[in-house]
Order: C-alpha cells, then sequence, then structure tokens
C-alpha cells in the first residue's frame, strides 16, 4: 500500500509540476491574441486589396476593363512595400506585376498613399513579350469599418520599349 501512495504522490506532483511549467512557456507578455499567430504581434498593418477599373493606353489605341490584386505591408509610420498584380482584359492584354514602396499616412478614416518602383509587365497583342516596367501612382481608402476599406487608385505604367499605361481603379481593401 506504501509503494501505491508513493507512487501516486510521485505522479500528482509530475502532472502539477508538468501544468505549470506548460502554461509557463504558453504565456505570452505580447498583446492580445499574439500566442494564436494572427497579424496582431506584428508591427504595422498587412493589408489585402482587390480591384476594378479601367486601363487606357497613352497613344489612344484601346481602353480596356481591369481587374487587379495587392498585397501591403506597412511596418513603419509613412513607410511601407506593395506587391501588386493587374490584368487588362481586352487586347492588348496587359499583366503587370510590381513590388513598390509606398509612403502613406492616416487622416481619420482617409488613408492615403503613394508609391513608385520597378515591375515586370507582359503585354500580348500580336505576340507575347516581358518587359520591364515602372509603376508610380497615388491612391487613398475610406474606411467604413475598423477593418475594411473603398478607395480609389490611380497608377501610370512606364512599360520600356512598349506602349506606357495609366490605371484608374476603385479598391476594396480588408486591414489586419
Amino acid at each position: 500500500m506504501k509503494i501505491y501512495l508513493s507512487l501516486l504522490l510521485i505522479v500528482s506532483v509530475f502532472c502539477v509540476s508538468s501544468s505549470s511549467f506548460a502554461a509557463s512557456i504558453k504565456r505570452t507578455d505580447g498583446k492580445p491574441g499574439s500566442e494564436y499567430g494572427d497579424f496582431s504581434n506584428w508591427d504595422g498593418s498587412f493589408t489585402i486589396g482587390a480591384r476594378f477599373g479601367a486601363s487606357f493606353l497613352t497613344n489612344g489605341d484601346k481602353n480596356s476593363f481591369l481587374v487587379g490584386v495587392d498585397a501591403d505591408y506597412r511596418p513603419v509610420d509613412f513607410f511601407g512595400f506593395r506587391l501588386s498584380f493587374e490584368q487588362s482584359l481586352e487586347k492588348p492584354r496587359l499583366s503587370l506585376i510590381h513590388f513598390t514602396p509606398v509612403i502613406h499616412s492616416q487622416y481619420s478614416n482617409l488613408r492615403p498613399y503613394a508609391f513608385f518602383g520597378p515591375g515586370i509587365a507582359i503585354v500580348s497583342g500580336d505576340d507575347t513579350k516581358a518587359k520591364f516596367s515602372l509603376a508610380g501612382g497615388a491612391g487613398a481608402d475610406f474606411m467604413i469599418m475598423d477593418n475594411l476599406g473603398f478607395g480609389m487608385l490611380w497608377t501610370y505604367h512606364f512599360l520600356l520599349d512598349s506602349v506606357d499605361a495609366h490605371t484608374l481603379a476603385a479598391r476594396f481593401s480588408f486591414w489586419f
């Protein structure tokens, strides 16, 4: 009987010590929810956006409907990065991929920004060609709710050895 009580005491001490050890491992001193791996433990903000609008060639040749997506990471006030993709749906088709630095601000519910940076343009008119491009533009998101915004975006795409393009689009954004 003594051996069973000793064994029970050892097991109970082990269980209590292991649960307090596990609790000390899972403890965080960060923001609420940071132990679950969400974006609240990142410094700054992360944004996913979807847009639709029009693409205009600078030679006046043809206009096209366009759709696009983007992802922003803004680690500090006034500066961040954007990865964007835009696709024109009518010929000549443009596929535009850019990684640009973003300068941004916030005034109440309005979040304006400007960007300029390099990218790749895939132009498919008579034949498909990949070209180096630079994109610069400005836009603003008006926050409808805490995490949901709606805005406008204008971008000028300078395509090397091809016709340049303007895009004007409405943008829905979700902020993490």
